[in-house]
């Protein structure tokens, strides 16, 4: 997965729910903030070795990808539209479905990549790990296509359409440092008080990207929440995360129980997303979701298809800090030890959901050899 914040990329369900005109109003609400570039995506599926049409009206390509800048497409053309906007530059890339990938790396690469984006497409979320992913649907329609059924569980938000307009506003996105960010009104907390006995080396300070693993995390999380916390034990110091703050365990050797505690109690917002500092990637669009469902319940936890939890990649309330200091004042520590004593909600994840956690430095040098396949 090609990992992309500065790519703000909006699908649809069907035709005509104004895809086009959202991609507009975004490019026109921000353009001037930054120099923003269009794309546009239609791909191809072959049958028995040959290419079927792009759509209705439309030909397929003849090699595996075209790449096509629209420097002065026809008035009312959705790419003229894009440039009316305010888009800087518009591509549109035509490719059958297997190269997809291939044709946009290729788009990358040729006009110098880091650049801000808004781009049309269902397909390419398959391949792309966005900013943020908006999939545009009919207010009170079931219809789907194909391309969207694929990729509608990674949408940060289902954009309903009445037949005028959307029930979203461009002013709801920030431009932060180069990158989309769809302010969340909660905070985040990073649990780095462990021993990292199995990695032998402390993992907050593995190497990734050029920084160490707690930076690259604290920069996924920044300008999405209110705050980000860092829970941790005494004697360790962050001084490189600006804008963080470290929250230090109420008592040392009570495990990460005592650390969530902590953070519970020294943050400002009710909604806290808890996450390990050994969980590299973030999707952020599942912590939507999760806290979307959080409602009605004091804390949000995965489960796996095998059944498995992951307490440390949920949502928790401040509703939770009585019963958390009855679990450790009976003696117990370990985070499950909670979860049968307050509202909690189980949230099914999918067997294509999998959170990564580095616990060896087997596990972290095989991390480092995927980070360098999807790199540009």
């Amino acid at each position: 997965m090609i990992n992309m914040p500065n790519m703000l990329m909006i699908g649809a369900a069907e035709r005509n729910v104004g895809k086009t005109e959202l991609a507009c109003e975004v490019i026109a609400g921000h353009r001037s903030a930054a120099d923003i570039v269009g794309i546009k995506v239609s791909t191809v599926s072959e049958a028995h070795g040959e290419p079927t049409s792009i759509g209705r009206g439309r030909h397929a390509v003849d090699g595996p990808y075209e790449i096509i800048e629209e420097a002065s497409p026809p008035p009312g053309k959705d790419t003229a539209r894009l440039l009316a906007a305010g888009a800087k530059r518009v591509y549109r890339i035509k490719a059958r479905r297997e190269h997809l990938r291939e044709g946009f790396k290729e788009l990358l690469r040729a006009t110098g990549g880091g650049k801000l984006i808004v781009c049309e497409s269902n397909s390419l979320r398959l391949h792309v790990f966005p900013g943020i992913f908006l999939l545009v649907k009919r207010q009170f329609s079931g219809a789907c296509k194909p391309s969207a059924a694929e990729v509608i569980k990674f949408a940060d938000r289902l954009v309903l359409f009445d037949g005028h307009k959307q029930d979203i506003h461009p002013d709801e996105f920030k431009i932060i440092e180069g990158k989309w960010i769809w302010p969340i009104d909660a905070n985040a907390v990073i649990m780095a008080g462990g021993n990292s006995t199995r990695m032998g080396t402390d993992k907050t300070l593995l190497q990734v990207n050029g920084e160490p693993l707690i930076k690259h995390l604290f920069r996924q999380l920044h300008g999405t929440f209110s705050q980000v916390l860092v829970s941790t034990g005494e004697n360790r110091e962050y001084d490189f995360l600006d804008h963080g703050r470290v929250v230090y365990d109420m008592a040392c050797g009570l495990g990460p129980l005592a650390g969530i505690l902590s953070s519970l109690e020294n943050s400002e917002k009710d909604i806290n997303f808890i996450v390990a500092c050994d969980i590299p990637e973030i999707p952020l669009y599942l912590v939507r979701q999760m806290i979307a469902s959080s409602s009605g319940y004091d804390c949000v936890i995965p489960i796996t298809p095998s059944g498995h939890l992951e307490p440390l990649f949920g949502i928790y309330r401040k509703s939770m800090i009585a019963p958390v200091r009855e679990v450790l004042a009976s003696g117990h520590r370990r985070v499950r030890d909670i979860f049968a004593r307050v509202r909690t909600n189980y949230f099914k994840l999918d067997d294509s959901t999998a959170l990564k956690n580095l616990n060896t430095l087997d596990e972290y040098r095989d991390y480092l050899l995927e980070q360098r396949h999807d790199q540009i």
